[in-house]
This record gives structure tokens, C-alpha cells and sequence, in this order.
């Protein structure tokens, strides 16, 4: 198992990527020569027969999905397929260029790209941080798109106060005011309130929202919920054969998240995800549980017994499924399961991206540093060799950012440490000439001149020297306080300054020039130079 040493790029308009752009096309031929060939056996299926049939299934999917919101599907090719993934949120800029980057390269390759929605996630908060005022007196409002309700998985969160939703967008651009000049939000915002008539969940508001921008930035990739994918035979298939072989599974999984942890040196047993529990007669697999009525999500847990396996969200038996005789036959099942939803937890969601769809796999820094356990699951687990796949991020700051002078506290606490540990540098000349202070001052010279001596006689002067301090500072305290005191307010009116220099600032508060420029920067590195 490899180290991926990965960090978030600071500069304004820069990118991050740990395979060189220019090496992806060939990357991505080597994968295709790699996994569209492998005879290795798959949820029950060779390598090459199951991915024939994951990618029919989630094209035709991708397809459906967007043809019902009236949105222009881009006509999927026999060419390579570039995949990349994310949650369907207001997410920053650093992510959207996964977007643009799956675009361009199957574009380059003469492909198609297809992008991932992960709503089998949480919508954990409906509040979103906007920074209002003017530089130099920037603060920030925390903005609700939606009412806070339950957290449930983007698949089921619904809007739950319309009014408050519709208006989020102009609320905004007022909040922005001269911050930002034409911010993408009223556009984006117009789009979104838009695809309200075709669905009342707001990561699809979102996504359609978003897509509708993509379209006019000649970004076109296909867009399909995981949830979407997860009612497919090949998902179906790959979920039965985790339940097949839990026990398996599960010891598999746990001893590589053992080995990364120590190898990453990580003491939560918790990070980057639990292990999964193994008891005497049940064992814990890779894949949530929930139900419509009950949408939080759960672990699934299976018990085999002589003739059936019982499927348990954590401790509460949801569903008996007959003992099947192969992987085939336990899918049919899965698949006519009224009521439950059987949704995979991360490295499984990975492992089907990676190994079903994609001829090349696009992470962030965050999916990037966890797929070396995917890797060594992959090879561990089915004998498959791990596929090449890029980690693409950047990094946009609002304009305004670009407008921050020094930060004046920097000099000023550099001058409370002064006064701190040299109080007689800053004593009235009055004071200079007075007894007992100039004994100090000049004992404190001695000591500061005196640098050899045992480890006891140096601690000895250590004490010493700050005792003669202490009796020094109270000459100067009243200029303390008010230093002090200037730093406070300072720093309460730069706390909004500060949060300018943030890349989390959602893609839609940005001008479009923002993401332009890492398109920009994109398109000069993975395409080459016309002659």
C-alpha cells in the first residue's frame, strides 16, 4: 500500500494534480487494455462482461435522468469513458473543476464523461457562510437556503420551506453587494428555482441548476444519481456478492484500513472510516440501509442461517432473502425488495465507479488519499490490478481577496511580545536612571551575556530572567492594555477579512471569470498547443 503525501493548493487560480495532466489520455488507454480485457471474476460476472454491463446500464440511466429535466444529453460514444463523482451540493470551485477536467479529457480522447452524484450522502446543514460589508469591514452572515430539518441523505431531503428557497438567491446577491461583481449566484439561483417544477429534492435543484451553467462553458458531461445506479443488475450484482461473502468482506476491509492507518500514522479507529464489525453470527458489510419511511441511514448487517440471509439494519431485521445458489440469483432478489434501500458506504461506492464504469476516474484530494485502501482491496480482494485514476483539484479566492492589504495586527503583536519579554526597551527615560530599575536593566544585561554553564546554572538564568521582567512590565502596563486592546478590536473587525482568503466559498457566489481561469489553466496543460 502506497503513501499519497496531497495538499490543497493556496494560490489564487491554481491547480492540483498528482498524475500529470498530460499523462492522462495514455493513462487512460492503458486502463481500458487493462480491465476491458480481465478475465477475473466480478460479482459473479468476468471483469470485462461486468463492465460491458455497468456502463450500458448507467449511460442509458444517465440519459433517462437528464432527459427529465429537458436538459440536452450529450450523445454517448463507444470511445473511453472519463468518470468523476461528488455530492450534489454548493460545493467550491476546487471541486467544480473535476467537472471541467472529465469534460476535457474525454473530449481529448473522443469519449464521453460522465458525472456521478452522490446523494446517498447527508445534507448536513441548509446554512451557507456569505461574506457581506466592504474590505476592511468584512463580516459574515450565515444564510439559509432551506427551513433545518432531519439529516437524511441528499436522495430524500425535500425543500422544506419554499419560500425561503426561492428567495435564497437574491438574498444573496444583495448580502455580496459590491464584494463581488456580477456573482454567478442570480443566474445560478434563476436556474435552480427553475428545475423546482420537475423535482422537490434540492440536491437534484442543484445539480440541474448547475448543469444548465456547465452547458454554456462547454462542459457537457452526462450527470446521474448514484441512487439512480443503485436499482441496476450491476449494482445489484456487486451488492450480492459483499452479502455472499461478508465474512470475507469484512476481515479484507478491516485488515488493509488496519495497515493504512498505521501506514498514514492515524490513531482514530474512526478515520478515515470505522472497521466493519465482525460477531459470532453477523457481520457488518460495506452497504447503508434505509427505508422511505425511515430514511436515516443505517449499517447493514448480514446473518446467514441454513436456508435464508437475513439483511439487518444495524440490530433490526429488515428483510430475508432465500439462501441463492449463485450471485445471479441473490441479485433478483435484492432487486425485488419492496421498501428497503440498499446504498453503498465510500470505499464500496468507489470500488463500483472504478471498477464498473470508468476507463479513467477523476478524485479530489479527499477521494485521491482513501483510494490507496481501494487499491489494495482491489488487488487483495479480487486479484485485479488498481487502475490508473487523477486527483484534480484548484483553488479560486473571491476577487475582493485580492484587495487585502498586511494585516496590521502582525506588527502590533509583534510589538506586545517586544513589550512582554524587553519591557525596559519601551521604559520612559525617567525611568532609566532610577533605583531600583536600572539595577535591572543592568543585571539583565549581565545575564544575557552570560551564555556558557551547566544545565542548573542556565535554568538558574532562565528564572532569573524572567523575574527581572516581571518586576520591569508593571512600568509599562497600562501601554500593554491598550496594545492589547487594539489587537481585540482588530481582530473582531478582520475576522471577516481573514474569511475572504477562503477557496470554501461555494462556486456560485464567484464571478464566472473565476472558474474560467481554471478552465483556462486546464485547457493549457491537457490539450496541446495548436502548430
Amino acid at each position: 500500500m502506497r503513501r499519497l503525501r496531497l495538499r490543497v493548493p493556496r494560490e489564487d487560480g491554481s491547480l492540483f494534480c498528482v498524475a500529470p495532466f498530460e499523462g492522462w489520455p495514455e493513462q487512460t488507454r492503458s486502463n481500458q487494455q487493462l480491465l476491458n480485457q480481465s478475465a477475473r471474476m466480478i460479482a459473479g460476472l468476468s471483469l470485462a462482461s461486468y463492465r460491458r454491463l455497468a456502463r450500458a446500464e448507467a449511460l442509458d440511466a444517465a440519459a433517462r435522468y437528464l432527459g427529465e429535466f429537458g436538459q440536452n444529453t450529450p450523445t454517448p460514444s463507444e470511445g473511453p469513458l472519463v468518470v468523476t463523482s461528488h455530492q450534489p451540493e454548493l460545493f467550491h470551485n476546487g471541486v467544480w473543476i473535476k467537472a471541467f477536467g472529465a469534460s476535457r479529457l474525454a473530449q481529448r480522447l473522443e469519449g464521453c464523461s460522465l458525472n456521478v452524484l452522490i446523494d446517498t450522502d447527508l445534507l448536513s446543514s441548509t446554512v451557507v457562510p456569505i461574506p457581506t460589508g466592504t474590505v476592511g469591514a468584512t463580516l459574515l452572515s450565515f444564510t439559509p437556503f432551506d427551513a433545518s430539518g432531519p439529516e437524511v441523505p441528499y436522495e430524500e431531503r425535500t425543500v422544506l420551506d419554499e419560500k425561503t428557497f426561492s428567495r435564497f438567491g437574491e438574498t444573496v446577491a444583495k448580502q455580496l453587494g459590491s464584494l463581488v461583481e456580477k456573482p454567478l449566484i442570480q443566474e445560478f439561483w434563476r436556474r435552480v428555482v427553475h428545475h423546482g417544477k420537475r423535482t422537490d429534492r434540492i440536491g437534484e435543484r442543484f445539480a440541474a441548476g448547475r448543469r444548465d451553467l456547465e452547458r454554456t462553458m462547454d462542459c457537457a458531461n452526462l450527470e446521474v444519481p448514484l441512487s439512480r445506479l443503485c436499482r441496476t443488475n450491476s449494482f445489484g450484482r456487486l451488492a450480492a456478492e459483499m452479502i455472499l461473502r461478508a465474512p470475507e468482506v469484512a476481515r479484507t476491509h478491516n485488515r488493509l484500513l488496519l495497515e493504512y492507518r498505521r501506514l498514514n500514522h492515524i490513531k482514530s479507529r474512526h478515520h478515515p472510516f470505522p472497521d466493519l464489525a465482525i460477531e459470532k453470527d453477523r457481520v457488518e458489510v460495506p452497504l447503508w440501509c434505509w427505508s422511505g419511511k425511515r430514511p436515516q441511514r443505517k449499517h447493514l448487517v448480514v446473518r446467514t442461517t441454513e436456508d435464508a440471509i437475513e439483511l439487518l439494519a444495524e440490530s433490526e431485521v429488515v428483510a430475508t432473502l432465500p439462501k441463492a445458489g449463485d450471485i445471479g440469483e441473490l441479485a433478483e432478489a435484492i432487486a425485488k425488495l419492496k421498501g428497503i434501500k440498499l446504498r453503498p458506504r465510500a470505499i464500496l461506492t468507489t470500488l463500483f465507479l472504478r471498477l464498473g464504469l470508468a476507463d479513467f476516474f477523476i478524485h479530489g484530494i479527499g477521494g485521491g488519499k482513501y483510494d490507496e485502501l481501494t487499491d489494495a482491496f482491489l488487488e487483495e480482494f479480487w486479484g485485479v490490478e488498481p487502475p490508473h485514476f487523477g486527483i484534480l483539484s484548484g483553488t479560486n479566492l473571491l476577487p475582493a481577496a485580492s484587495q487585502l492589504g498586511p494585516d496590521p495586527r502582525q506588527e502590533l503583536s509583534a510589538r506586545l511580545r517586544d513589550m512582554t519579554w524587553n519591557p525596559d526597551r519601551f521604559l520612559d527615560d525617567l525611568f532609566l536612571e532610577r533605583e531600583p530599575i536600572s539595577s535591572w536593566i543592568e543585571r539583565k544585561y549581565e545575564l544575557m551575556e552570560q551564555s556558557d554553564g551547566t544545565r542548573h546554572e542556565r535554568r538558574a538564568r532562565y528564572r532569573e530572567f524572567r523575574q527581572l521582567n516581571d518586576q520591569l512590565r508593571p512600568f509599562i502596563q497600562s501601554e500593554i492594555d491598550d496594545l492589547k486592546e487594539r489587537l481585540d478590536q482588530l481582530s473582531e473587525r478582520r475576522q471577516g477579512d481573514e474569511a475572504l482568503r477562503s477557496r470554501e466559498f461555494p462556486f456560485c457566489l464567484h464571478p464566472r471569470g473565476s472558474i474560467d481561469k481554471l478552465s483556462l489553466a486546464l485547457d493549457a496543460r491537457l490539450v496541446p498547443a495548436a502548430s
